[in-house]
């Protein structure tokens, strides 16, 4: 017996990650035992917490520093959070639906179908409070859902907490800001699972 696994990603900055089985509700609790450009945030922020320089104490942190990335999560997600905890200001240029799904992926050759739909975030976290998770994004911010099918199974580069499976999908479920262009929320539907129920 084959059975389709919906597995919903709650985006960092909607302060949860779901991989797998592996979930972890809070924003705090959003990083623990996660890499994120090959930082441990578990490590990094117990770092942080002693008040010390964490560059040479955290396996990864000089690396990432140097490639001038974003090295800890917790930060972004607040920074990320804020931004989208406000209402749209009136007559905020939004984007249409064919950069919406330009921005998801949707010319990629191996989607095979496609939707999009503006509405509010609110409504979404009304009508599927799983994939619209977030509880500090502004319900009135006008998003666009994006639902991607594909032909084949394609990885999901999402961070995924130490030992967990990668990530791969046969369809996807997203919410963009339709005002930033800001991926929150995601969802993901993995390959069929052979013996297996749940």
């Amino acid at each position: 017996m084959s059975v389709a696994r919906r597995i919903v990603v709650a985006w960092i900055v909607a302060g949860a990650v779901f991989v797998g089985g592996w979930m972890i509700r809070s924003a705090s609790a959003a990083t623990q035992g996660v890499l994120y450009h090959s930082v441990n945030q578990t490590l990094l922020q117990g770092c942080l917490a002693k008040g010390v320089n964490c560059t040479d104490r955290v396996p990864g942190l000089a690396q990432c520093m140097r490639a001038r990335q974003q090295c800890n999560a917790q930060a972004r997600a607040s920074t990320l959070a804020g931004g989208l905890a406000t209402s749209v200001r009136p007559r905020t240029q939004l984007l249409t639906r064919a950069q919406a799904l330009k921005m998801a992926g949707a010319q990629a050759g191996y989607v095979i179908s496609d939707t999009a739909t503006l509405t509010t975030y609110g409504v979404l976290r009304r009508e599927d409070p799983a994939l619209a998770a977030s509880g500090t994004i502004n319900g009135s911010r006008p998003v666009w859902l994006i639902i991607l099918k594909f032909s084949k199974p394609v990885f999901v580069p999402v961070p995924v907490p130490s030992g967990a499976p990668r990530l791969y999908a046969v369809e996807e479920h997203m919410i963009i800001d339709a005002a930033t262009g800001q991926m929150t929320d995601l969802s993901v539907v993995g390959p069929p699972m052979s013996g297996r129920t749940g």
